[in-house]
């Protein structure tokens, strides 16, 4: 019986094992990206990212590995069980923010920054938000008030509040992206989804307001990519430090 008939979505997944790290992994591989997704720019961007005298190849392999780490978390996503209510949605908000996370990245590599900037903004907060009801969650036996929210009958915290929750008491390396990295990171995303200032405007980095290839326009979204990215990985690593143990699962 074809899906598409009866209105079922079609869902896939997917499993990889690695004895060691691939030299020619990128955005395609990470997120299974078909030829009818990526325009012609992007391909264009593709080719430019991933070759090897490119001034920012290696920025571009950390963005593409350190995207990649984050999605390993979505192993790490438990299913708790309330002592009575629904629980089937928990991790909803973590599943979102990787399909917007996916659109963001997807965006960019078509050449569609601002597009890209503003879904990025999107997947930080789903990804804030995830945590932060996670923690509630987590110390609680039900879980009406998450699906109270979920159905839009009730408001929740703002974004300032989780973020300032969720760092909280928290104990990371100094390495680590802290609350005050995240909150940088996101008032940059949030110039695009507004009114850029004129050095930051993809118009100025790009020199022209038509679609093109542009080293400097790539350079600057790999490197807001990789902020973010790195800020959800190491809060992501925080809460689930047994990611860095994963032949000892301490509980």
């Amino acid at each position: 019986m074809d899906k598409e008939d009866k209105g079922i979505p079609a869902f896939s997944s997917l499993v990889r094992a690695y004895t060691k790290p691939p030299a020619d992994f990128c955005f395609i591989q990470v997120w299974e990206l078909p030829d009818d997704e990526i325009s012609p720019l992007g391909f264009k961007n593709l080719e430019y990212l991933n070759s090897e005298v490119s001034s920012i190849n290696k920025l571009h392999k950390q963005v593409v590995w350190t995207s990649q780490a984050c999605l390993e978390f979505e192993d790490l996503q438990p299913v708790p069980l309330p002592t009575k209510g629904p629980f089937l949605n928990n991790n909803y908000l973590f599943y979102e923010f990787m399909s917007a996370f996916r659109e963001a990245t997807l965006a960019g590599i078509n050449g569609l920054f601002h597009s890209s900037f503003s879904v990025l903004r999107s997947s930080l907060e789903l990804f804030m938000f995830h945590y932060w009801w996670r923690k509630k969650c987590d110390n609680s036996d039900e879980f009406d008030e998450y699906y109270s929210w979920l159905r839009g009958e009730r408001k929740t915290s703002t974004l300032s509040s989780v973020i300032k929750d969720n760092y909280k008491n928290t104990f990371m390396p100094k390495s680590a992206k802290k609350e005050n990295d995240l909150r940088g990171v996101y008032e940059m995303l949030c110039s695009y989804v507004h009114k850029p200032l004129i050095e930051e405007a993809i118009t100025t980095l790009r020199g022209s307001d038509s679609l093109q290839l542009s080293s400097n326009v790539l350079k600057y979204w790999s490197e807001i990519m990789l902020e973010v990215s790195m800020c959800m990985l190491d809060y992501a690593i925080h809460f689930n430090p047994q990611s860095l143990f994963p032949e000892k699962l301490y509980k």
